[in-house]
């Protein structure tokens, strides 16, 4: 009798199973996240006026899955608010417009060296989930980072302007 199971039907079902997980785990997260919104509405009971308690101090979206204890749930407190768009001015860069969610700015020092301080302001500010993607085509430089934490997500975008020897910067939040 042929053996019919291959590591590729192995790599298949690992991945099957994992999209699965995923799904799994959004499912219940978007859940949690709907039940936190509508704890006003429940009956009033310790947990309720915790999980309203935790939408007023402005962190909706923070899991709650309403068996937290009280001194669990003051946590919450430590998820940072939303940046201040000046901690993502570049010190040597001049700012060229400023708003509440954007930034642009242009600096004379390398993109290699505005990349590193962005990078490192991202790692500062804790946030957990990072993308950094950097290239270089025909002496082009175009790096963008990205990152995300709970109710924030910042993208930096670095570019090398060779009419102007300027390095362009963009970051945006959302």
């Amino acid at each position: 009798m042929k053996n019919t199971f291959t590591p590729k039907i192995g790599i298949i079902i690992i991945v099957l199973f994992l999209i699965v997980s995923a799904i799994v785990m959004v499912s219940n997260r978007e859940k949690n996240t709907n039940m936190t919104s509508s704890a006003s509405d429940s009956p009033k009971n310790d947990n309720s006026n915790l999980a309203a308690k935790i939408e007023k101090s402005g962190n909706v979206g923070e899991y709650y899955d309403g068996t937290k204890s009280a001194t669990a749930t003051t946590s919450a407190s430590a998820i940072p608010s939303p940046t201040n768009m000046s901690q993502f001015i570049f010190p040597a860069a001049k700012t060229k417009s400023s708003t509440a969610k954007k930034l642009e700015l242009e600096s004379t020092e390398s993109a290699e060296e505005v990349t590193e301080w962005y990078k490192n302001k991202i790692r500062d500010l804790n946030f957990n989930a990072k993308s950094f993607s950097q290239t270089t085509t025909n002496g082009e430089i175009l790096n963008k980072l990205s990152a995300a934490r709970p109710g924030e997500k910042i993208d930096v975008t670095i570019k090398n302007d060779q009419t102007t020897s300027k390095v362009l910067i963009t970051v945006d939040r959302s």
